[in-house]
Formats: structure tokens, C-alpha cells, sequence
């Protein structure tokens, strides 16, 4: 059950630090009384159940499996980015074996 909690909290707290960069809508940075972003709460809310309503649960599962490792692969790229065009940057670890493995 906690598990759910976090996949379900994931998306809105992704929109609402995209809205903070500009990478989103504006509207997505709004929170309520609580600090609760509710507009890309109620979204990711709606989405879900669409996607529960028009497909197979098998569907869901490859569709999040799919946005999960391309988030996998976009954190690696940007290590290897970052360690290009900054490298003097001070490093707050090591990479072992770096870019070999």
C-alpha cells in the first residue's frame, strides 16, 4: 500500500517542479492552504482514471513502465552531460570505473 502512495504522489510533485522551471503550464505551480498542488493532483487524477476506464491494467503497467525508464535514461544521459560540459564542477561523489561502466 505504500507503494501506491508513492507512484501516486510522484506525477503532481514532477508537474509542480516543472511549473516551478517553466517546463509546465504556470498554473501547475499553484498550491493550496496545505502546499498541496492541486491542480496537477486533480490532473494526474484524471489521467489515471482514464487510463483505467479505456485500457487494460496490462496497458497502464507498460505505458508507466515505459515513462519509468525513459526517466532512468534521461538521468544517466545528464550525468554524462553535466560531467562533459562542466567538468571542473566539484563532484558530491565518485563514479566508478567512470564513463567505462
Amino acid at each position: 500500500m505504500i507503494g501506491v502512495n508513492a507512484y501516486a504522489l510522484m506525477c503532481p510533485r514532477i508537474l509542480y517542479a516543472m511549473s516551478l522551471d517553466g517546463l509546465f503550464s504556470k498554473w501547475g505551480s499553484t498550491v493550496n492552504a496545505g502546499g498541496t498542488s492541486t491542480y496537477t493532483l486533480l490532473l494526474t487524477g484524471v489521467l489515471a482514471i482514464g487510463f483505467l476506464l479505456t485500457g487494460t491494467f496490462n496497458s497502464v503497467i507498460a505505458v508507466a513502465a515505459f515513462f519509468f525508464v525513459l526517466n532512468y535514461v534521461f538521468s544517466f544521459a545528464a550525468v554524462f552531460k553535466l560531467r562533459r560540459i562542466m567538468p571542473d564542477a566539484p563532484r558530491p561523489y565518485k563514479a566508478l570505473g567512470y564513463p567505462f561502466t
